[in-house]
This record gives structure tokens, C-alpha cells and sequence, in this order.
């Protein structure tokens, strides 16, 4: 049994809904409401400035515990706190130890979440990818997430005449998809364009960071599809259908490693909740 269904075992006797949660964001399991869970994940940053190890903050029906340096608990419960210091203080004797080891260090970079990034586009036999990293991804697995992604526009009558991100999950791969859609111009292409997409396959435990980065990740995408859109009609033939994937995939690899260059870590929010930072002023130690 893993250490956090073990915690999860002891939390489960008592609470029913609680997730947990790292310092920069990182989710790593949760039976609670999602979007509950997001809009609290948006100020951990300030959360975690005032808490110190083995403190808690209650909150109407939330209990915020910090067990270890990166690891906090949420409860969601209408328990009184007289009944909820028993199981933190379990908690902290049976795991901290444990917790501590196991996440004595968080990711540094959007980069270390990466699972992979396909360029697709949509050509004369439907969409298909043109270039991915890892290069040794697997050629098959590039196309079904090449399909999946493209849906995004089944509905478009223009296609991706309008950039835009967009967000997808990816189950089978445990990934959100950031998905970033756009036109090639080409004259003999059907509607003058080809509709194409960078599809970045990212850790589904870091969504919260990602919705958070979406700002930074569309300037980023952005730049990138101009240099993907400039290399290709520089290199493809006359019928657009023909075009050496080795001339683009170092762009996709120069994407990639700017990504190291984006802070995995949730910034500190100026719209913290007010109820939020009176419990803060509020610390209870167990």
C-alpha cells in the first residue's frame, strides 16, 4: 500500500472529503469538489507564508494542516475542531516522518512535468502529427492525441482562424493536455489554411499550477507557432503536403527547453479571501 493511501486509510475513518496538497500547488490526491479545491489552491502562496509545520487553519467547513514543510492537508467537514485535532495529531505522529521523506523536495520547473509536446496539423487525409518530443515518442500514441486534440474545432466553421489555448485531459496518459490552436496560411489548402495545434501532455497532478500559468504558457505557445509557421513554408513543397519533420522538430525542442525557464510554483495571490485571512491571523497548533 502506498503512503498516501495509508494516510488516506486514516483520514477516511473520520473524513470523508479531504485532499492533499504540496506547497507550490501540486495536487496530489482529492475527494474533494474540483472546483472547490481550485479556488483554494489560487493562495497557497499565502497560505503557506504564515503557517508553520503542525498548525492548522478553520474556515467555515475547512481544515488547512500543515503535517511537513511541502505537504498540507485539507479537510472538508462540519466537525468541530475539538474533533478534528485527534485525527491531525494521528496524523502528524504515524506519517510526518514518512511525508518528509517522501517530498523533502519539490518539481523546480514546468519542465520537469512535461510528458511529451506533438505539432499537428490538418492535412489532405485529416489531422496528423508532424513533429513530437521526446523524438522517440511513439509514432501512434502522437497521432491519437493528435486526433483528440484537433476535435476542439469539430464545431468551427472558420477552423483556428483565432488562436487559442485550451485545456483537455488526457486520461489515459494521467495528463492534462494544453492545447494551443492556429492557422498556416498556404494558398492550396482547403480555405487557403491549414488549422494546426501544439499539444503539451503535462503531470494531471499539476493542473492547479497550469490554470494558473495559462498567461505565460499562451505568450510562450504564441511565440511558438510563428517560428513553427515560419519554418514550415519555408520548407514545404507545392503541394503543402510534403515538408522534412527533422527541419521542425528543433523548434519543438527549443520550446521545450524554454519551459524550464517557468516557475513551478503558484504565485501569491493579492485576492485572498477575507474569511481565508482571518483564520490565518487564527493559527491553532496541535
Amino acid at each position: 500500500m502506498s503512503l498516501l493511501d495509508m494516510v488516506s486509510n486514516t483520514i477516511e475513518t473520520v473524513v470523508p472529503k479531504y485532499a492533499f496538497v504540496l506547497q507550490n500547488g501540486t495536487i496530489l490526491k482529492s475527494t474533494i469538489k474540483e472546483d472547490s479545491l481550485l479556488k483554494v489552491t489560487q493562495i497557497i502562496s499565502n497560505i503557506c507564508e504564515k503557517m508553520k509545520i503542525k498548525t492548522y487553519i478553520h474556515t467555515k467547513k475547512l481544515y488547512i494542516y500543515r503535517i511537513t514543510e511541502h505537504f498540507l492537508i485539507f479537510l472538508l467537514t462540519d466537525l468541530e475542531p475539538s474533533e478534528i485535532e485527534p485525527l491531525l495529531l494521528n496524523l502528524f505522529e504515524k506519517y510526518n516522518l514518512k511525508i518528509n521523506r517522501a517530498y523533502s523536495e519539490l518539481p523546480k520547473s514546468f519542465g520537469s512535468i512535461i510528458k511529451s509536446v506533438i505539432f499537428s496539423m490538418s492535412r489532405a487525409a485529416g489531422p496528423q502529427p508532424v513533429t513530437w518530443y521526446p523524438p522517440d515518442f511513439d509514432e501512434s500514441e502522437a497521432f491519437k492525441i493528435s486526433m483528440k486534440a484537433m476535435l476542439n474545432l469539430a464545431n468551427e466553421v472558420d477552423g483556428a482562424s483565432k488562436e487559442m489555448l485550451a485545456f483537455q485531459p488526457f486520461i489515459q496518459y494521467d495528463a492534462l493536455g494544453i492545447v494551443y490552436l492556429f492557422q498556416i496560411p498556404f494558398e492550396n489548402a482547403r480555405g487557403n489554411a491549414y488549422d494546426s495545434c501544439i499539444t503539451i501532455l503535462a503531470d494531471y497532478n499539476e493542473r492547479a499550477i497550469i490554470y494558473e500559468k495559462n498567461q505565460e504558457l499562451e505568450r510562450i505557445l504564441a511565440k511558438t507557432s510563428q517560428m513553427l509557421r515560419t519554418k514550415f513554408l519555408e520548407n514545404v513543397d507545392e503541394t503543402g503536403e510534403n515538408i522534412d519533420s527533422d527541419l521542425l522538430q528543433p523548434t519543438v525542442s527549443k520550446f521545450v527547453d524554454s519551459l524550464e525557464n517557468l516557475s513551478l510554483v503558484i504565485s501569491k495571490s493579492d485576492k485572498i479571501m477575507f474569511e481565508m485571512m482571518d483564520s490565518i491571523n487564527k493559527l491553532k497548533h496541535v
